[in-house]
């Protein structure tokens, strides 16, 4: 997923893709509430 952004240059979303997950790992969000 990270990749595709990277290559569609949505460098934005990326970004703030990674802080979502970040932020849902450390409150231990199961992937389906992530996405």
């Amino acid at each position: 997923m990270i990749d595709a952004m990277g290559k569609l240059r949505l460098y934005g979303m990326r970004a703030a893709y990674d802080e979502v997950l970040t932020t849902a790992v450390k409150r231990q969000h199961e992937p389906q509430q992530i996405i």
